[in-house]
């Protein structure tokens, strides 16, 4: 496993593609005991990063 550590500063295409990539977003934003924002909260913003590496390391691999 190779950790790359803050997922808002490297591009996806820059990095080896793998089968499998795992990330986590805070809660606070989706807990019952947080604001309930959802996606539209400023901490989701994580999913959103995510997806863009996702897509950037698809379009390097062509898929």
């Amino acid at each position: 496993m190779i950790h790359l550590g803050d997922l808002t500063k490297f591009h996806g295409g820059k990095i080896p593609p793998d089968d499998i990539i795992t990330f986590g977003s805070p809660c606070q934003n989706f807990s019952t005991i947080g604001n309930r924002k959802e996606l539209a909260g400023n901490k989701s913003s994580f999913i959103y990063e995510a997806i863009r590496v996702i897509e950037e390391m698809r379009n390097q691999s062509n898929g």
